[in-house]
């Protein structure tokens, strides 16, 4: 029996009108090339495609979107200078709470004033379209450092995660790969690649395997819009404690658009890259 466009066999369809899907998302959407891993089951494939073609569709229809501030109900509020301290703090709850019943959630990873969050909804996060067809138990989240990078929590968060990591071989995996820069410039002016530095430490760990990093206090970070760097003192030892030696760490970042990644490091004694 033949199915729709003349196959006989139902898979053979999936594939073919997967490749339809991808073809009106790059046409309709301007979707970039989208690239289905091969082992993907073609009905899985074909759910996961139609998924992204109605999202963007939904997204792309003015119709769908309403501002955070009309999804809320368009509720009063008052500015951020008429308010008390400690009104402040109870409006914030306040929009908060409001914004959870209404399937939206602010997460704020670092610590700020009540008043800086508080007015960051009122003057930014109201304005600020959003799709209003939420699936049901669904949630929206925002992550009010993605409106406003906080540079020197995501270094000193780089540098405490990648050196515990490197001191740590079973800890250190590709995922740490994240906190490197694609390019990597050595002591000797050379510049090497990810994969590099990769080989590089991966010899240094296992030469330095019973060492024991026991803590990291970092002095100073210090950034601009091109790069940043931190130092940091550290404290490390053999496995059985002795020689516990102290020694400054300092890491060199590369920006990309508010996303910092390591590309200098330099581990005295240890790694010098």
């Amino acid at each position: 029996m033949k199915t729709q466009y003349g196959f006989t066999n139902p898979e053979e369809q999936l594939r073919f009108e997967n490749e339809i899907l991808k073809l009106k998302l790059e046409t309709e959407m301007g979707a970039l090339a989208i690239n289905v891993p091969d082992n993907m089951p073609p009905a899985l494939a074909n759910a996961w495609l139609n998924s992204i073609y109605n999202f963007e569709k939904n997204h792309q229809n003015s119709e769908n979107k309403k501002t955070v501030f009309e999804h809320l109900g368009k509720p009063t509020f008052k500015k951020v200078e008429e308010l008390t301290p400690e009104n402040v703090k109870k409006e914030l709850e306040h929009f908060l709470t409001l914004l959870k019943e209404h399937g939206m959630e602010l997460n704020v990873i670092c610590s700020y004033e009540p008043a800086i969050i508080y007015n960051f909804i009122v003057t930014e996060l109201f304005p600020y379209e959003i799709l209003h067809v939420n699936e049901s138990g669904g949630m929206t989240v925002f992550t009010y450092e993605e409106f406003h990078p906080n540079i020197d929590y995501d270094i000193r968060r780089s540098t405490d995660e990648f050196l515990w990591s490197f001191f740590d071989k079973r800890e250190f995996n590709e995922f740490n790969l994240v906190f490197l820069n694609d390019k990597i410039h050595t002591k000797m002016g050379s510049v090497i690649s990810t994969g590099e530095c990769l080989l590089i430490m991966r010899d240094v760990q296992e030469v330095y395997k019973d060492r024991i990093l026991y803590d990291i206090e970092i002095s100073e970070i210090i950034f601009d819009n091109s790069g940043g760097k931190s130092i940091s003192n550290i404290s490390y030892s053999h496995h059985d404690g002795s020689e516990i030696k102290k020694v400054i760490v300092v890491l060199e970042f590369t920006s990309d658009y508010y996303y910092y990644t390591i590309n200098r490091i330099s581990i005295p004694g240890i790694l010098e890259i």
